[in-house]
């Protein structure tokens, strides 16, 4: 079962999205929708979490692959002791006509004694308008609770779009 428990709507550009509220010991897993999000062209889209604030340290990982529709042979990205956060969309366009869209699992946020586990699935329009996807998973090696989830570009700006988040029952 999914409970709706905040949407919160980009309409005009920034450099951050936060998602700070309604992560707790409530429910054992969090899902985010990513629904039409745009940004400053040829931007990757990463996201970082907060435990009692924003965790910028080399605390990420991440396996992820990726492909668009004039790729044969899928990508892949293997980071690991990073502090960029987890990259759940490459090189993304800007045009009028592409968007990012993505849907990403936080599990057991409020547990502190395992590392935390996020899962994503994006798709998206690259910067040469082609049809694209990345999914992987991502680590965080700090064991303190999350609180909260930021989405943010390597550079530049998101400009719109909707992130939706529900407790998962």
């Amino acid at each position: 079962t999914h409970t709706l428990l905040s949407t919160t709507t980009v309409s005009s550009s920034v450099s951050e999205v936060d998602i700070t509220s309604n992560i707790d010991s409530t429910y054992k897993k969090y899902m985010f929708d990513v629904i039409g999000m745009t940004c400053t062209d040829d931007q990757n889209i990463n996201i970082r979490v907060f435990n009692s604030s924003i965790e910028t340290g080399s605390v990420y990982s991440q396996f992820s692959v990726d492909g668009n529709q004039t790729s044969a042979t899928p990508g892949g990205v293997a980071t690991q002791d990073t502090g960029v956060g987890i990259t759940i969309g490459l090189s993304v366009g800007g045009a009028s006509v592409e968007q990012f869209n993505s849907r990403i699992f936080l599990n057991n946020p409020s547990e502190t004694t395992f590392n935390k586990l996020i899962e994503f699935s994006s798709v998206y329009h690259d910067s040469s308008e082609q049809s694209s996807y990345t999914a992987g998973v991502g680590n965080c090696t700090d064991v303190a609770a999350i609180t909260g989830i930021r989405f943010y570009t390597s550079s530049g700006n998101i400009d719109g779009g909707v992130i939706k988040l529900y407790g998962i029952t």
